[in-house]
Formats: C-alpha cells, structure tokens, sequence
C-alpha cells in the first residue's frame, strides 16, 4: 500500500486529494507535541475534581 501511495502522489503526482491526509497528519503531531508541552492531568484535575467529588457525596458505593 506503501509503494501504491508512493506512485500514485511522487511519481504520477496526482496530490489534490491528499489534503485530508495533511490534515490528519499535523493534528497527530500537534497532539504528540502538547503531551510533551501541557500538563494534561493537572487541566483534567482542575476540570473534573468537582464531579468526581460531588459524586463521592452521593453515592458512597462509588470509590474513586
């Protein structure tokens, strides 16, 4: 499938339709960057430690 995308967009180069692929591409690098950048569990804390608090409260069967 390599070698098929490889003729199809270097050799014959036919590329128009490879935005999506463009577009996929640098939103999976955006998200390996920012994993190294942002603190994700401290946003997530921030967040959601009020529901999980809340639903502490509620529902002692509930242990998080």
């Amino acid at each position: 499938m390599l070698a098929l995308f490889y003729f199809v967009i270097d050799a014959k180069g036919y590329s128009r339709w490879t935005l999506f692929f463009y577009v996929i591409e640098m939103n999976s690098i955006l998200i390996y960057m920012a994993v190294k950048i942002v603190n994700f569990k401290s946003i997530s804390t921030f967040f959601f430690s009020g529901a999980v608090l809340l639903l502490k409260q509620e529902s002692p069967v509930l242990s998080f």
